[in-house]
């Protein structure tokens, strides 16, 4: 099982990018026009025939199908502001803005493309920007590594893989089984048919749908059939948790698309010793839907 863990891992990255003039904008709908310019730069960089209406019947292993059309249930990706302050946001010419960008398991081999994409990237929708810099992040270590610079353009093939292995190896230092879990951006989770609310909000359900994460990306993206079972009965203490939405970018038909769910923070006591690798590591990998477009990014304290 030790091994198995070893295999299941995701690498996290920083991209800042230059704003080059004035603007106010949702820090949420700006994830998602970065979501959008990249998607096309790096359609635009694997095919040159590209146009994402025909992708499906392609058939042909590329880039941009690999990670931005994969036809697997869960994205190979997530996205999340860097920023957890507030959603509306005045950005001034020359300010930067970031964002966090982790790939699971073997779609790392595809970070120079990637790479490639950020730098082409030179407008979202009407505000124009510029790649400033890339860093990889050793989550480990605590520390961070430019692999792009704008001052240079020299792109470093480089990453710190995180395993559920290393998870395993923080949650040991732990000293208790206590944790207190802070949903930076929304979570947006479903108890049945209904969105998950502070007022029906399930320990139970949150700790099998992080599983449920877990497994996707080990199979799809990790080559493990993660097998391991869990027995749980946690408990909540305390929490202060609230429902928000926020707007997104505008549809086709010129209707803004909102993105909500659960924000706040909350305490779970109780909890087994060998879930909590689980839990520390859906903390870099994000749970819930709509994680491509900035949602379901938590922060995991264990100092209780």
């Amino acid at each position: 099982m030790e091994i198995e863990f070893n295999r299941i891992y995701l690498s996290s990255f920083k991209i800042s990018y230059e704003i080059k003039e004035k603007t106010i904008i949702n820090k949420y709908e700006f994830v998602q026009l970065f979501r959008g310019a990249f998607g096309m730069r790096l359609g635009q960089m694997s095919c040159q025939n590209f146009n994402e209406k025909y992708c499906d019947t392609c058939g042909e292993d590329c880039p941009y199908r690999e990670i931005f059309a994969n036809p697997c249930k869960i994205n190979p990706y997530s996205i999340s502001p860097a920023d957890y302050g507030s959603d509306n946001i005045t950005v001034f010419s020359g300010s930067t803005m970031s964002f966090y960008f982790t790939l699971y398991g073997d779609k790392v081999k595809y970070l120079l493309y990637c790479l490639i994409a950020f730098e082409r990237i030179n407008k979202l929708c009407d505000i124009p920007v510029r790649l400033k810099k890339v860093s990889a992040i050793d989550i480990k270590y605590g520390k961070e590594e430019i692999i792009y610079e704008t001052t240079n353009r020299m792109a470093i093939n480089k990453s710190f893989p995180f395993s559920l292995s290393d998870a395993v190896e923080i949650s040991k230092n732990l000293s208790s089984n206590t944790v207190r879990i802070k949903f930076l951006t929304p979570l947006f989770l479903t108890s049945g048919k209904k969105m998950m609310t502070p007022e029906n909000f399930s320990a139970e359900i949150l700790l099998k749908r992080i599983i449920e994460r877990l497994k996707n990306i080990s199979y799809y993206y990790c080559d493990v059939k993660f097998s391991k079972r869990y027995d749980f009965n946690v408990k909540v203490k305390d929490g202060e948790l609230y429902t928000t939405t926020c707007p997104g970018r505008k549809s086709l038909s010129g209707q803004i698309q909102y993105f909500g769910g659960l924000m706040g923070e909350v305490q779970l006591e109780e909890v087994p010793d060998e879930i909590m690798p689980v839990i520390v590591f859906a903390e870099y990998m994000g749970v819930g839907k709509d994680t491509a477009f900035g949602m379901g990014k938590m922060k995991v304290d264990t100092g209780y």
